[in-house]
């Protein structure tokens, strides 16, 4: 019973989630839930003002939609939900901006490319993190494909000034090129990662760090895994 009335709220629902509008959401599902339980068939608006839950927004909107079998909002939030799912896609690019930050950046600020986002990080910095801003700055290097010739070179180089090193990942697998270079870096003659991370940026092969993850604390560990620019 009023099917056409809960599919249309279940996609307001939807849509307000992904666009982040949470009270809005939580709105419509209340209303939802209520009429779900509804006994009898909801031939008006003014019927649908009755309900615990639905004012008169909602309401008008049953309205509209019992009327003239669609309502404007929905065409509206389906178009800006395209365009927030094109803004979704292209932040997320930018290593360390997950979903919820891209429809943040894209529901607060406007954002919804890259170039704009680099725009905006000029007026306000805070926009994102050390480690995000890192990724933003090497974007266009970072989506860029290594040859294997070029992964080779820099793993017989860091394994014969620095320290034991292998390969792993795609390239151990026999990749032509990679999306990206994965070591196994175990320091030798009982080195500090630090020391070694100032060997690795004198040599000009640190960039900055992204990301790491340890087994033991870093300067203790035995092996690491580190992710560089």
């Amino acid at each position: 019973m009023n099917q056409k009335i809960i599919i249309m709220l279940q996609q307001l629902v939807t849509l307000e989630q992904t666009q982040g509008n949470r009270f809005k959401a939580r709105a419509y599902q209340k209303a939802l839930d209520n009429i779900r339980a509804y006994s009898e068939p909801i031939v008006s608006s003014e019927e649908a003002l009755k309900i615990e839950g639905v004012g008169k927004s909602i309401a008008t909107k049953i309205g509209e939609l019992l009327e003239k079998g669609s309502i404007e909002k929905l065409k509206t939030l389906e178009k800006a939900d395209k365009k927030l799912l094109r803004a979704i896609e292209r932040l997320t690019a930018v290593g360390g901006i997950g979903e919820k930050m891209a429809t943040r950046l894209y529901a607060d600020h406007n954002i919804s490319s890259v170039v704009t986002l680099r725009k905006k990080l000029k007026e306000d910095p805070t926009l994102l993190t050390a480690s995000q801003q890192l990724n933003l700055k090497h974007h266009t290097d970072l989506q860029k494909r290594i040859p294997r010739e070029s992964i080779t070179l820099l793993h017989q180089q860091i394994k014969a000034e620095v320290v034991a090193c292998e390969a792993v990942g795609s390239y151990r697998r026999g990749a032509d090129d990679s999306g990206d270079v994965d070591f196994l870096i175990k320091p030798q003659h009982q080195l500090s990662w630090k020391t070694v991370c100032v060997k690795l940026t004198s040599m000009k092969l640190f960039v900055g760090v992204l990301s790491r993850k340890t087994q033991n604390d870093v300067s203790n560990a035995d092996s690491l895994r580190q992710n560089t620019a």
